[in-house]
């Protein structure tokens, strides 16, 4: 929350990370722009103890400021507008919702990164078959494997195709990429497959992956672009987040800092690699289930997916409105509809699976309940999840 920090201080993450990833949010026609400028907290309504007693909910108030620019007149509207009520941690670590003292569980759940698994889908006379699945914390999943001596990709389990295709529409050029490979078989592979991908441009692989992605769509050129910059390029759509970063430079021996969520030339070729010398060398793997590829998040990270769907809702409430308000009359706070964050909060304290009423028996429950982990909940790890 940062709540203490004077709002130039603070670092974009958490409820800040979360509002500069969502703003500015532009109209329809380009001629509004809507954008985030800071947030505050109010004292609490009432305190801890009363709360309990009365049924109430121990809150902060949220204010946020917000920006509205009129592109074609220079106009600027600055206005604090209320959002919602904020719950606050007790010092005890619990949350009273409704007089009800909560405990919001942690859990457990399969990090984000990059993970190799025995295809068991195909039987193949050469024995074992890889797959390398790219998992990032936001954004679609990616799946590497080797068909009859050709390098393929699907994305979200969808259509396969060559994966070389993705190569060149990040840029890569046929001839550079192979001297980047050492291994003759490697080589043969990734040769092989560029020449079958039907592409010869960067512009040739955008169509070509529009194509499977939006099947029966117009080629356009721009249109493709777009769509293949939001799905990979677009931190806001697509992020490994930091954990998925640091899993993805150990296992492919990269140095890419932490904080470029987004997938690069060099993460696809890492990928293609390791998939490679997987099936050359038919080394044993480790489970999907091994605790080494399973992390353990806490509210911090839990809440702010939360908000995160909360404030997305948010944005296209506010994108609707500049198109539907009248120009001369519009403010900030004709367009903001609170009811999208407090039913984020809401589904989150209330009604979520980690959110939990605190095991009052003893002491001794209490500190076993705080410190419980759960598989339950969104992203967690239900049955026949591999």
């Amino acid at each position: 929350m940062q709540k203490d920090l004077p709002p130039k201080e603070r670092k974009e993450e958490g409820l800040q990370g979360i509002f500069k990833d969502v703003f500015p949010v532009e109209s329809h026609n380009g001629k509004l722009v809507s954008d985030f400028v800071e947030y505050r907290f109010s004292e609490p309504r009432y305190p801890a103890e009363k709360c309990k007693r009365e049924g109430l909910t121990y809150s902060l108030p949220l204010y946020v400021k917000l920006r509205l620019k009129k592109k074609e007149t220079g106009e600027v509207a600055e206005e604090e507008v209320y959002l919602t009520d904020f719950p606050l941690m007790t010092r005890e670590g619990t949350f009273i919702i409704n007089g009800a003292e909560r405990v919001v569980v942690s859990q457990l759940q399969r990090s984000p990164g990059v993970f190799p698994e025995e295809d068991t889908s195909t039987v193949s006379g050469s024995g074992i078959l890889y797959r390398v699945r790219v998992i990032p914390e936001r954004g679609n999943w990616l799946d590497f494997e080797i068909r009859d001596s050709l390098l393929f990709i699907r994305i979200n389990r969808g259509r396969r195709f060559l994966a070389t295709l993705l190569i060149r529409a990040m840029g890569g050029k046929g001839t550079e990429i192979l001297k980047k490979f050492t291994n003759p078989l490697d080589k043969k592979i990734l040769e092989e497959s560029f020449k079958q991908d039907g592409a010869n441009s960067e512009e040739e692989a955008l169509l070509k992956i529009y194509q499977r992605i939006r099947p029966g769509r117009p080629l356009i050129l721009k249109s493709a672009k777009e769509v293949f910059d939001k799905t990979f390029k677009d931190s806001r759509r697509y992020n490994l987040g930091k954990v998925g970063r640091f899993q993805l430079n150990r296992e492919l021996e990269l140095n890419t800092h932490c904080e470029i969520g987004v997938l690069r030339l060099n993460d696809i070729i890492g990928v293609m690699k390791y998939l490679l010398r997987l099936t050359r060398e038919k080394k044993e793997i480790r489970s999907l289930d091994h605790l080494s590829y399973r992390r353990i998040r806490r509210i911090g990270d839990l809440l702010s997916e939360q908000l995160r769907m909360g404030f997305t809702h948010l944005a296209r409430v506010i994108q609707q409105g500049m198109s539907s308000q009248d120009p001369d009359t519009i403010t900030p706070r004709s367009l903001i509809d609170t009811r999208a964050v407090r039913a984020a909060l809401n589904d989150f304290f209330s009604t979520g699976e980690l959110s939990q009423y605190l095991d009052q028996t003893n002491p001794l429950a209490e500190l076993t309940h705080k410190r419980r982990l759960s598989s339950l909940g969104p992203g967690g790890l239900y049955s026949g999840s591999g």
